[in-house]
């Protein structure tokens, strides 16, 4: 029988893989001064691609840090932030948009034909009148309350992380 031994890799800690990446980064950049003129494309590609790259890792992080945060954080406030403490670091999730989306919520008026006037006043765009929403419900019975949850912001979270001192 022929049995495969386990391999045993050890990844560098975040603070080394951070810290080579940003050298071999901040070196790339010192050596833009020489680049050619036919290289500017691919050169303003790269750019544009770690910048997608960047945004992708944070993402992922907020995600990883919302699950720790749901099993083992405190709700802090009313509006959803939730905050933990994880070794020398405070982990914060802070909801960014919280409430009705106006554009949700117009395009659910005028899908069921209730005037968008019924439930908001114009601005430039239009803005919600809570006095004329909550009338709403009483004027317009097939206007429910899954209507109008389903017109809430999409859950989006900024992740605030602070070194204990």
């Amino acid at each position: 029988m022929n049995q495969m031994a386990k391999s045993t890799t050890t990844l560098p800690s975040i603070e080394e893989s951070a810290s080579q990446l940003k050298a071999v980064l901040r070196q790339y950049a010192e050596s833009l001064a020489a680049l050619k003129d036919e290289e500017l494309g691919p050169a303003v590609q790269f750019a544009s691609s770690l910048g997608k790259l960047s945004e992708e890792v944070y993402d992922r992080l907020v995600e990883r840090g919302l699950l720790y945060l749901n099993v083992h954080g405190e709700s802090v406030g009313d509006k959803g932030t939730k905050r933990a403490e994880i070794g020398e670091y405070e982990v914060s999730a802070i909801p960014t948009r919280t409430g009705i989306d106006p554009r949700k919520l117009e395009s659910a008026l005028r899908a069921m034909g209730i005037p968008v006037e019924a439930a908001m006043v114009p601005t430039t765009s239009w803005a919600i009148d809570q006095n004329k929403l909550a009338a709403l419900h009483i004027n317009h019975p097939k206007f429910t309350q899954a209507i109008l949850d389903n017109c809430k912001y999409d859950k989006s979270y900024r992740l605030q992380v602070k070194r204990r001192q």
